[in-house]
């Protein structure tokens, strides 16, 4: 009975041991599965590697080269944001990620991802979203035999901006970013930016309504009162101008047309409709645009738009037009007689100069119960009578002067608004 428990026992301690062997190919010398070269080396590496830790000793200084290579930006108006999407180059040397290639078969270089080996907390100071510090995503590494890692993950950097709107929409602006270690020292993270690749912008997406014009970058050194270490910053200024082509033709030569419809006022006879039919359109047509501004445009800001200022005494001058063409059409209608001074001046050089010394200006005088209008030849200086059957006639002319008159003060007056908002 003892020697049958005895070959049991035996039976199940030989069984057990062929079970818990190893899977054997059809010659039986190792696994199935053969680990690479980089499994191998990777193994090698990462045996005790904390990813945690920085790769130097701790009176040593991690160097790291850092460089911006923008594909898209935008700026938004109404809340001083800038937003660049591109990819961002980080260089540094880790000392535990050094192997002889001729021990791997030539294997030069392997990629690794973000959570296998430490890279450096590079943020983004002036963010304008500071509810998460990480930029970047999980993005792959590049580690070289010599210990060199390289790093280009695509960002997002969303920061403010303080905006200069004077000239919208055909401005350009200058915004910053700023790049430093959230937490090490510049004792222990040195940040150097790369000059000969940091203004690669060649990979632009079409369609943007911001053009890049300049890239640079500016390396900072700061002392805070809590600490006697230094920290470093990158500044990179973007230098961006707006594509305005559709603005042109939206805003700009909608403008032209409204200044020569506000100027043909003035060529309007004051009895006729149209010239009040023509103001309340322009009028119209600049409080629509100045709603559109006010719905484009910021509410506060250090600036106002010089466009938006034109289109404001755009508005005041035409109502002042309105005004005016109440004024002219009360005086062209006045029967009693136009007084000696008024007439000298429209006589003489101002005359000329408005167009209207041809026209017929006199006086009425009171001959045998008639009334009757003596007119003056501006060609022969002879005085010729007129019957009144055409009563405010000489106030007509005086009201055509000062149409005249107002027509080029209006055209001086949008010149200088015009230069002004070109300048």
């Amino acid at each position: 009975m003892s020697m049958y428990a005895v070959s049991l026992f035996l039976l199940g301690v030989f069984g057990f041991s062929a079970y818990g062997q190893p899977d054997k190919g059809q010659n039986g010398k190792g696994p199935i599965w053969n680990a690479t070269m980089t499994d191998l080396l990777k193994r090698d590496l990462f045996q005790g590697y904390d990813k945690f830790a920085r790769p130097a000793q701790h009176s040593d200084t991690t160097n790291v080269d850092l460089a911006i290579t923008v594909r898209y930006v935008h700026v938004d108006d109404k809340r001083f944001m800038l937003t660049v999407h591109g990819w961002l180059k980080m260089v540094w040397h880790d000392e535990k990620l050094k192997w002889n290639e001729t021990e791997y078969k030539g294997l030069t270089m392997l990629y690794l991802a973000d959570h296998e080996l430490w890279q450096p907390d590079i943020t983004l100071f002036n963010s304008a979203v500071g509810n998460t510090l990480d930029h970047y995503g999980n993005s792959h590494s590049i580690a070289y035999c010599s210990g060199t890692v390289l790093w280009v993950p695509p960002a997002q950097f969303i920061v403010y901006c303080n905006l200069d709107l004077t000239h919208w929409p055909f401005d350009t602006q200058m915004c910053h970013l700023i790049l430093g270690s959230w937490t090490s020292s510049g004792d222990q993270i040195n940040l150097t930016a790369i000059e000969e690749t940091v203004n690669g912008d060649t990979l632009g997406v079409d369609g943007s309504e911001w053009k890049l014009l300049k890239v640079e970058t500016k390396r900072k050194v700061t002392f805070y009162a809590c600490c006697d270490e230094p920290y470093i910053q990158v500044y990179i200024y973007l230098t961006v101008s707006r594509l305005s082509a559709t603005y042109y033709s939206a805003i700009v030569l909608p403008t032209i047309g409204m200044v020569l419809m506000t100027l043909s006022l003035f060529w309007l006879s004051p009895h006729t409709q149209e010239r009040m039919v023509l103001s309340a359109t322009i009028l119209l047509l600049i409080c629509i645009y100045l709603v559109y501004f006010s719905q484009r445009l910021p509410a506060t800001g250090s600036n106002t738009p010089l466009i938006v200022s034109f289109y404001s005494y755009h508005l005041i001058l035409v109502v002042l037009a309105i005004i005016m063409s109440v004024v002219t059409y009360n005086l062209a209608s006045l029967k009693k007689p136009v007084p000696w001074y008024i007439q000298n001046i429209v006589r003489g050089p101002l005359g000329y100069i408005l167009g209207v010394h041809h026209q017929q200006v006199g006086y009425t005088v009171e001959m045998s119960g008639e009334d009757e209008i003596r007119s003056y030849d501006d060609t022969r200086e002879e005085r010729g009578m007129l019957p009144t059957n055409q009563p405010g006639k000489p106030w007509a002319a005086i009201a055509a002067a000062l149409d005249r008159f107002l027509f080029f003060f209006y055209v001086l007056v949008f010149f200088c608004l015009a230069l002004r908002s070109a300048f």
